[in-house]
């Protein structure tokens, strides 16, 4: 595929950007052609560091912490998933770059894509889920089952029960549950009580629309993850016309937080143009 024009080089660094009466934390670093990171609907930007670290030695990255999550701001009025993401471009001078987004995050670069196709090089979704195609009802069951200590306000406990789901790492990772714990134990409160009604959803579902998707996609799953998630992909798959589905072995939903390197490694033989293939690597 062809790639895009490198956006300028910058420095490391970390700030905030101002959107209506909030404010979204963000980092950049390395340069080139810019990566922009979109993390789940768990663990804000911090566990895509090791990712942005891999990807950083070729590319321009950037992730940030959506709102409600991390150090952004809990949304106080209505927003925009979309234009908070274009806002942290505009900010940072980028015109157009490759989005790479996890689980809802990768709904979130749909979105991106089919809103403004003319900012959205590549897709590059990895665990992702898009808005209106449904889940099973196993799906419904684990999230309530796993919510149900919220209920009671004990958000600590409705955390670790997600950091626990079978389906979130694979079964052998136990260092890195708690690493992922450490990452998001102190926002478990913050993370689980965001208010989504205020964000303004379009009027139609982007899995009606995939077909409208341009830009060239990649689709990542972790062997381990959930069947809806690869049920997901494979929805993606055969509605985004230029697109390829890689399953990534000894990983689950979050594969980017566990094989950070094989990702990366995936990533840039895509957008170099590469077949990429799931399996090997660390």
């Amino acid at each position: 595929m062809t790639m895009a024009v490198a956006a300028p080089a910058q420095d490391s660094g970390s700030g905030y950007v101002t959107v209506g009466a909030d404010r979204l934390w963000f980092h950049e670093a390395g340069s080139g052609e810019a990566v922009i990171l979109l993390h789940d609907g768990l663990v804000h930007s911090a566990g895509m560091e090791d990712l942005q670290r891999s990807l950083s030695t070729r590319f321009r990255v950037i992730r940030y912490d959506r709102r409600g999550y991390g150090r952004s701001d809990t949304p106080t009025e209505p927003f925009s998933p979309v234009t908070d993401v274009l806002a942290v471009l505009d900010h940072l001078d980028v015109d157009r770059g490759v989005l790479v987004g996890a689980s809802s995050g990768g709904g979130g670069a749909i979105e991106v894509a089919l809103a403004r196709p003319d900012r959205t090089s590549a897709l590059v979704l990895l665990g992702a889920v898009v808005v209106g195609h449904p889940y099973s009802g196993h799906f419904r069951r684990r999230g309530r089952r796993n919510m149900e200590p919220a209920t009671r306000g004990d958000f600590r406990s409705a955390m670790r029960n997600w950091i626990e789901d079978p389906y979130l790492l694979a079964d052998d990772r136990v260092d890195a549950r708690e690493r992922l714990w450490s990452i998001v134990e102190p926002y478990a409160e913050k993370h689980l009580t965001i208010p989504f009604d205020l964000a303004e959803l379009p009027a139609r579902v982007a899995a009606d629309r995939l077909g409208e998707v341009r830009a060239p996609t990649l689709v990542v799953v972790g062997e381990a993850d959930i069947p809806d998630v690869h049920a997901h992909a494979g929805v993606i798959e055969a509605g985004v016309r230029d697109s390829r589905r890689v399953v990534l072995e000894d990983a689950g939903h979050l594969l980017f937080f566990e094989r950070p390197d094989a990702v990366s490694r995936l990533i840039v033989e895509f957008l170099e143009g590469a077949n990429p293939e799931g399996g090997g690597g660390p």
